[in-house]
């Protein structure tokens, strides 16, 4: 199966399209364009993927450029907003097709975070190129009651120290 990516200017339905497909409000028009404003080099980029001239996946992020000049990356909050029927047959093939996307304009580099995306957890398929890397997300919960001394005595110092 064929899938291309556009870049294209959200309309009005943009966000009524992406809660259509089980999008995430990481993935609305006003949450991206707002992040966006955030520093005057980052720009909103809003992504549809089409196969047969038909919306199969939406993504919104946001192209930086990388810290010392050497190119722009995209950075997106929130996975793919897709058909759960279609996910586990298309969602490799999105993922293959951004990859190819971003090579082709000219990213160094590409970021799909999982804030609130639970369809994250695997690695991906065995087609994917080798430059594209997994890095799961860890959730760590902490039993309030305990009392601050406890919790604090259970996180590395060097955590402790980073997260200051």
């Amino acid at each position: 199966m064929n899938i291309s990516v556009k870049i294209v200017v959200p309309d009005d339905n943009w966000d009524k399209e992406v809660a259509g497909l089980s999008g995430s409000l990481f993935l609305s028009r006003v949450w991206v364009e707002s992040v966006a404003q955030t520093h005057k080099k980052r720009l909103p980029v809003f992504l549809r993927f089409y196969s047969a001239d038909e919306t199969i996946a939406m993504l919104a992020g946001i192209d930086i450029p990388m810290r010392k000049g050497n190119g722009r990356q995209l950075l997106f909050y929130s996975g793919f907003a897709m058909s759960a029927v279609l996910r586990d047959s298309l969602e490799a093939l999105c993922r293959k097709a951004l990859y190819d996307f971003s090579v082709k304009h000219g990213y160094t580099r590409l970021t799909l975070k999982s804030y609130d995306h639970h369809h994250y957890g695997k690695q991906p398929q065995n087609n994917m190129p080798e430059k594209f890397r997994f890095y799961p997300r860890a959730e760590y919960y902490f039993n309030l009651s305990e009392g601050k001394e406890v919790i604090i005595s259970g996180i590395k110092p060097d955590l402790r120290r980073r997260a200051r």
